[in-house]
């Protein structure tokens, strides 16, 4: 269906034809958009609002009153703003009255806990969130026959309810409008955002199918769901900070890294107040704004909707969307109604200085700066040179004579540039980072490559992805260029025992399905298994179509180890025959998973977490302190991301790469 709307008067018609009720009991919460209820006025619903609390949860005790006079047949319970509702409440209030449930997620981009479990119908609106002219999504369960006639077939009725809407529209109106946003930014699509007062519905429009073209354009951008997610959570994270000072409005919603807002809503001490925010704000070219349209019904109500009447009229909400430039929200700081921006010192006494020793030295450093990577290794920059023809330069980061930070920096030139390329640097080897020792720092990499002075910096910093750290960049004349890695840590200062104790209870069940199945390992098996994992390695990239460490990179790498680290071989043996194996490289204190391969057999017996365990102990007897679980991504390889969460290591996000 193009819009969620139409999906809720699919719902009420099936219930019609299948449940066989003439006029549905549809109960919608009464914090909610009247123009989402034609669809079910048309289709003769019978539209009731049950209160909800300013905590956005059905008020139960007022519910219960009411069904005693009008039980629901439907019952939508709604997700605001991306964050869970009590689903399990609902699901037993309906399943008390014989009601189907509906989880409205139309605020939702993807499912999280606590959000669509325990629906029979679950409704998502991608057009809500996504650059795309329509799409919504409804998922139906078995369980949505509750109270239904026997031998109806609920999944066949809805699909011929859906195909009865009128015939798709093809979205010129959508392309010529992205067009001309592109060509003329801002100069011809100002915000038109109705008053702050205004409770504005749109004229209804009966059911349409959606187009093809925009089912292509949803897939397409379908493909970007990770950086969209980023963006938005950043967006988020962007606008707290930056009203964070503010004693008189604060978020509605609490924060949570796996929501990802439709909008970002915050709440006022009083209407008067959200008002006056609300223009101070547009004022500023925000396109802050009330939600929802309340329906005339609420609007008119006696005390039974004061809670809703209360949120409408004190609720702010602020956009988020992924083609939000960063760098116009970093630029509100200090303007009304923001506190003041926090600017770089204009003297700096950083300086930098070519580290001028060797790969040992450089070790050292690795070292001391406790969870580092592979990509400021010694190894690595040599690897890279040979492979790639990047040139590879390393500096001592020191304020007052003191060496606070170090980096391995990539250059390569093309022209009249020099490329220089900072990966997950610099190396801090202080525990407490000062913010004003970060803005120096940072300052003095701008400073020392711009393109004044004929470099292109590319710089992804080993910073944690935090709203504070990303307006320091911005604010120091940074761009963003893309995502952050996202991994984990897992602590090898801890005893043996306490690191089993907190694998997942699933993850540490195979681990000893494994060790009961008679596996052996071994920890070097030279130039031969190491062909072996790489043949292997190598057909499964082309198999799962991904892109992991170059094949080209993990020999150069392998054959620069020289004291400074050391990259190990492992591999899984059953009745001697090898049925799994991975690569684990040592950087200083710290390790990083690199390469994992599980053969049909090695599956069977859970291979790869014996493996990461034994590997585990083996780099824990050799002093690292801390392993690297070598990136979790989602959205491209899901199975091994959920496979390394469960090894339940500390989680962390960096910033993303900027120029």
């Amino acid at each position: 269906m193009p819009r969620s709307a139409w999906s809720l008067g699919a719902v009420c018609r099936w219930s019609r034809r299948v449940l066989h009720k003439e006029a549905p009991v549809v109960w919608f919460p009464d914090y909610f958009c009247n123009s989402s209820l034609a669809d079910v006025r048309r289709c003769g619903g019978t539209v009731v609002f049950y209160p909800v609390t300013e905590q956005l949860a059905p008020c139960w005790d007022l519910c219960k009153e009411l069904a005693e006079r009008t039980p629901p047949d439907i019952f939508l319970l709604t997700h605001y703003f991306g964050a869970p509702a009590p689903a399990s409440q609902a699901r037993q209030f309906c399943d008390r009255h014989r009601a189907l449930l509906v989880e409205d997620a139309a605020h939702v981009l993807l499912p999280v806990e606590g959000i669509g479990e325990k629906g029979d119908i679950v409704l998502y609106s991608p057009h809500k969130l996504l650059p795309v002219p329509e799409g919504a999504l409804m998922v139906l369960r078995p369980s949505m026959q509750t109270g239904g006639a026997t031998g109806a077939d609920p999944l066949g009725a809805m699909a011929e309810i859906v195909a009865e809407a009128l015939p798709p529209v093809f979205p010129l109106r959508f392309l010529v409008k992205r067009t001309l946003r592109k060509l003329l930014p801002g100069a011809l699509f100002g915000a038109r955002l109705p008053d702050f007062d205004n409770d504005f519905s749109a004229a209804p429009e009966p059911p349409r199918l959606m187009h093809p073209a925009s089912l292509r354009m949803l897939a397409q951008v379908c493909r970007r769901l990770a950086e969209v997610r980023r963006s938005r959570l950043c967006n988020g994270d962007l606008w707290r900070h930056l009203l964070a000072n503010r004693q008189d409005l604060v978020p509605l919603v609490p924060k949570d890294k796996e929501r990802v807002p439709y909008l970002l809503p915050f709440k006022a001490a009083s209407g008067e107040t959200c008002r006056r925010l609300c223009h101070e704000l547009r004022a500023a070219g925000v396109a802050a704004q009330s939600w929802p349209d309340l329906p005339p019904e609420v609007v008119a109500a006696g005390a039974r909707h004061a809670a809703a009447r209360t949120l409408r009229d004190t609720v702010l909400t602020l956009p988020v969307h992924q083609s939000l430039p960063v760098a116009s929200l970093a630029a509100l700081a200090g303007r009304a109604p923001f506190g003041a921006a926090q600017r770089a010192e204009t003297v700096c006494p950083c300086t930098l200085l070519p580290f001028g020793e060797g790969a040992k030295q450089w070790n050292q450093l690795m070292v001391a700066a406790g969870r580092s990577n592979l990509l400021q290794a010694w190894h690595y920059g040599e690897a890279k040179a040979k492979v790639e023809g990047w040139r590879s330069e390393r500096f001592l980061v020191q304020i007052n004579g003191r060496t606070v930070a170090f980096f391995q920096a990539l250059i390569r030139v093309l022209g009249p540039v020099r490329i220089v390329r900072i990966n997950r640097g610099p190396l801090w080897l202080e525990k407490e980072l000062p913010q004003a020792t970060l803005l120096q720092v940072l300052s003095l990499l701008r400073r020392t490559w711009n393109l004044c002075n004929g470099s292109l910096l590319l710089f992804a910093p080993a910073l944690s992805n935090a709203s504070d750290l990303l307006l320091l960049l911005l604010q120091q004349g940074f761009s963003t260029r893309g995502g952050g890695w996202t991994s984990g840590w897992l602590d090898l200062k801890q005893s043996d025992e306490t690191l089993r104790k907190q694998l997942n209870g699933k993850w540490r069940n195979q681990l000893v399905t494994a060790e009961k199945a008679g596996l052996s390992f071994e920890t070097d098996g030279g130039d031969g298994a190491f062909e072996w994992l790489l043949e292997r390695y190598r057909q499964a990239m082309l198999d799962k179509k991904f892109c992991g460490v170059p094949e080209a990179v993990l020999r150069a790498i392998r054959a620069g180890v020289d004291g400074d680290g050391e990259f190990l071989v492992l591999r899984a043996f059953a009745a001697e025959e090898p049925v799994a194996g991975i690569i684990v490289a040592i950087h200083g204190a710290a390790c990083t998973y690199l390469v994992g391969w599980n053969g049909d057999h090695g599956r069977k017996v859970n291979a790869l977490n014996f493996l990461l365990w034994q590997s585990l102990l083996h780099v824990k007897q050799r002093g690292v302190e801390s392993f690297d679980v070598g990136g979790i991504d989602d959205f491209g390889t899901p199975d091994v991301a959920r496979f390394k969460k469960n090894m339940n290591g500390e989680g962390y996000e960096l910033l993303g790469e900027f120029w």
